[in-house]
């Protein structure tokens, strides 16, 4: 049975691939290196000379004295070619929300010595940690991608999505929204285009925890804010369903409550806004029956979150827990 490796020592080895070329043993899940150009590990140990060392190190240089002899237990690392740092870079650049950072760091990346001038002007901005921690970030979704292609069993020994270093109460998350989401529109979107380069399962993973976390802290009754100010989308298993509820016809639900949506014969949207359906408790009154639209909202949950940027971004303007999800998503993935 082959034995599985750990993420962080791929992710580890990515950022030291200059001038090595790396292997996966793996039966052991060992990783060996060798200088680029050589074809075979270098023999630096005499027979006595192995004999004569300790249990542990024998072993992994009779393994890789075993590189010729048994090739097909030894697959190549990604290359450098698949370790993209430029486009990393370039993420990281896009994922950054203040525009006079952004358009620093991307003039950075143009021509040669791009590398260089990127380092120094994150060093200049004091970004340096935060780059660190983003390129560790796409370092680990390429280790999953390479495991999963070449069927590599693993250990995901990285950090889930930790308590944040703010202290987020609902209070504060609120007030935060209100002053920042709409100037916030355009960056939101640019990190949230970013995620589509980030393991999708991993991005879904991190926004279902996020999402319960945010609405551990938020109480929707005490703010809603999507009843008032969105429009959903109603079809026609949502109008059986709440004109039965009410006791009335299609027809008076349509008259009375309904309007044709633009452009689509298949569906309604309500007549007026903030919901009729809405009390003055902020509490809807066919809760029990509500819209699919209304059940779902703000689709933080479910599966295929990258898919959505555009509609996450336009949710971080109306709903607060859309907004503190997304401001999370950037302390887990850099941003």
């Amino acid at each position: 049975m082959k034995k599985p490796i750990k993420l962080s020592e791929i992710a580890q080895e990515m950022g030291q691939m200059e001038g090595m070329e790396i292997y996966l043993h793996e039966p052991s899940g060992r990783l060996y290196h060798f200088f680029e150009g050589e074809s075979e590990f270098a023999s630096v140990y005499s027979p006595s000379e192995i004999e004569a060392l300790p249990p542990e190190k024998k072993k992994e240089v009779e393994i890789a004295y075993a590189f010729d002899e048994n090739e097909s237990d030894f697959l190549p690392f990604p290359s450098k070619y698949e370790v993209n740092e430029y486009q990393i870079m370039e993420n990281f650049c896009y994922a950054q929300s203040k525009e006079r950072v952004q358009d620093s760091l991307l003039d950075s990346i143009k021509g040669r010595g791009a590398f260089r001038r990127f380092r120094d002007t994150v060093d200049q901005f004091n970004l340096t940690e935060k780059w660190y921690a983003f390129q560790e970030q796409a370092f680990y979704e390429i280790a999953i991608e390479w495991c999963i292609d070449n069927e590599i069993a693993y250990i995901d020994d990285r950090p889930t999505v930790k308590n944040s270093k703010k202290e987020w109460t609902m209070d504060k998350i609120v007030k935060n929204w209100e002053q920042n989401a709409v100037q916030k529109t355009d960056s939101q979107f640019q990190f949230l285009t970013s995620l589509k380069f980030k393991s999708a399962n991993r991005v879904d993973k991190a926004a279902g925890e996020l999402h319960q976390e945010a609405f551990e802290k938020i109480d929707c009754t005490k703010c809603a804010n999507c009843c008032k100010t969105a429009n959903p989308t109603l079809f026609q298993d949502d109008i059986d369903r709440i004109s039965k509820h009410l006791g009335i016809s299609i027809e008076e639900l349509e008259r009375d409550y309904l309007t044709p949506e633009e452009n689509r014969s298949d569906a309604w949207e309500m007549k007026a806004i903030p919901c009729r359906f809405l009390s003055k408790e902020n509490l809807c009154t066919i809760y029990e029956v509500r819209p699919f639209a209304c059940r779902d909202f703000p689709n933080t949950h479910k599966e295929g979150f990258t898919s959505r940027r555009f509609m996450h971004t336009d949710n971080t303007r109306i709903c607060p827990a859309s907004y503190y999800i997304v401001e999370r998503m950037k302390e887990y993935f850099g941003g």
